[in-house]
């Protein structure tokens, strides 16, 4: 009897990585039932609605560090947060126009598709389950320190916008008192009406809440498929390992099934190569779009320790975000390389 090929499957497999995505938009779709279909017609209008948001908010940031080129100080102020946001709608683009590619990469991973076998063993359970456990770690980890940052945004903002609530002086130009919004842009209009900035306030809020998790949510995504490629190349390897000992116990009699069994093992080279191409880019796409630079001028520069601890968790997000893709992104290379090696030893 011929031992079943499926490999290991788990719908809990990026599943966390979905329900960001989903709560920005841009994942293909969402699940519900056949009652409630009308909410993906809701759910696709939210989703570009967010995208042309987001993109009249980095407009409008461009613009203002257009207008502040000759003032180097508020430039590296300015400069870091417009390009994170910048960064954020490059991103949400991309995905937006390949999203149909992650989610059936993604429905791969979950249905076991990338790990088909002649036979399937606990050791090779307990390699896909700790990738995914390792996988759960780093989102959690990496969001923890995103929304901390953000964060930082948030209290500033209010207390910039409110400080007579917090029992502080508000800032003054002339008898007037001025209002300040969270993040620096600027509009074709007066933001100080308190209509327009009633508006622009809670427009820029939102942005501080939902482009931190597109950003992050993109990154945990990226990184999640970078550690379940590193995974699955390791079943790859384990299998090869031990291909003589599997087929043996499968059958005995049949002397062609020993090959039979290298060309479907070696079939998972091919369907993972999609996973390579993308995130080997995706790494090096991370390392050279840091805005180191903007973060360590603006903290050495700025004397004011509430601004001095927001650019300081800028600083430690962006040095997260390159250490994760350097690390992983090594580690798969390093996987696919020994892969070959794998082959000629078993």
């Amino acid at each position: 009897m011929i031992p079943s090929k499926e490999g290991c499957k788990s719908k809990e497999f990026m599943s966390l990585n979905i329900k960001v995505l989903q709560i920005v938009g841009v994942w293909p779709n969402i699940y519900v039932t056949k009652k409630f279909e009308w909410l993906h017609k809701i759910y696709t209008f939210y989703g570009r609605f967010f995208m042309l948001a987001l993109l009249m908010n980095v407009s409008a940031q461009v613009a203002d560090f257009i207008l502040s080129l000759n003032d180097l100080e508020t430039l590296a102020a300015n400069g870091s947060v417009t390009f994170i946001y910048l960064s954020a709608f490059l991103k949400q683009l991309n995905f937006f126009i390949n999203r149909q590619r992650f989610m059936n990469l993604v429905e791969n991973i979950q249905n076991g598709n990338f790990s088909q076998s002649l036979n399937w063993d606990e050791e090779r359970n307990i390699i896909v389950y700790r990738g995914n456990k390792k996988s759960v770690i780093i989102n959690w980890l990496y969001f923890g320190i995103t929304f901390g940052t953000a964060g930082s945004f948030f209290i500033t903002a209010f207390i910039n916008t409110y400080p007579e609530v917090f029992g502080l002086q508000p800032t003054l130009s002339g008898n007037e008192t001025v209002k300040m919004l969270p993040l620096k842009a600027a509009f074709p209009y007066d933001v100080q009406e308190p209509m327009y900035f009633m508006i622009t306030f809670w427009f820029q809020f939102s942005m501080l809440t939902l482009a931190p998790l597109l950003n992050s949510g993109i990154d945990t995504f990226t990184i999640s498929l970078i550690v379940h490629c590193c995974v699955q190349f390791q079943v790859l390897k384990h299998a090869l390992r031990n291909i003589e000992k599997r087929v043996t116990m499968s059958i005995t009699e049949d002397k062609t099934y020993y090959n039979e069994a290298q060309l479907e093992e070696g079939k998972s080279v091919i369907h993972l190569s999609p996973f390579l191409f993308y995130n080997e880019n995706a790494s090096k796409n991370a390392k050279s779009g840091n805005n180191t630079v903007f973060f360590i001028f603006q903290s050495l520069d700025n004397q004011n320790v509430d601004e001095l601890i927001k650019f300081v968790q800028l600083l430690a997000t962006a040095t997260s975000q390159i250490f994760l893709f350097c690390w992983f992104g090594n580690d798969l290379t390093y996987q696919a390389s020994t892969i070959f090696k794998t082959v000629t030893n078993s």
